[in-house]
């Protein structure tokens, strides 16, 4: 066969083939998912007044407003939150929307979670604090935030790691610092 065949061909394969499983999930996902994820905050809106609840769940147990959190959506989160009764709900990973934010550094959204009265203290299956994986991760800021929320700062997971050893690991001087300065040891 000539390559122009073969490359046709192959595109052909492709298109017509499943896709990956975490595609499928989310292309079989609820409209209202979608629409946190992507930030549609028109659409999250509407869905949400027509009575479309906000604790809608995928196969992950992530609802709309922890897929927004975890796009960084803020104003999708605001809206989220005037039609939701439980802003710490965990996923199937035991995580919560403010563990997220904290985890992949969005300042906006852990702001607006805590002021909404997240949980500053909900840890994952693994015991892993918010402040554990902001500190991890080295988002000073949101440390900073879960901190003045009132996070425990000698808190330790279930391996027995600390908050401080946490910072140590990934070599956050800064870090470490602002922890022992809030009474971290």
């Amino acid at each position: 066969m000539r390559p122009r065949t073969l490359a046709a061909l192959a595109l052909l394969f492709t298109m017509l083939a499943p896709p990956a499983a975490a595609q499928q999930n989310f292309l079989d996902s609820h409209p209202l998912l979608v629409a946190a994820y992507n930030g549609a905050n028109d659409d999250v809106r509407r869905l949400l007044m027509r009575g479309i609840s906000a604790e809608t769940i995928d196969s992950q147990y992530r609802t709309p407003l922890i897929w927004a959190t975890i796009a960084g959506r803020t104003d999708t989160v605001a809206t989220i939150l005037e039609f939701l009764p439980n802003l710490d709900h965990e996923d199937d990973l035991g995580k919560t929307a403010l563990y997220y934010a904290a985890d992949l550094g969005h300042v906006d959204v852990a702001d607006t979670l805590i002021a909404a009265g997240a949980d500053a203290e909900a840890d994952n299956s693994e015991g892993m604090s918010a402040l554990m994986a902001a500190v991890r991760n080295g988002h000073f800021v949101v440390a900073r935030l879960l901190i003045d929320a009132g996070a425990d700062v000698n808190r330790s997971d279930y391996a027995g790691r600390t908050v401080l050893e946490w910072a140590r690991g990934g070599r956050s001087s800064r870090l470490a610092r602002m922890l022992r300065e809030a009474g971290a040891r």
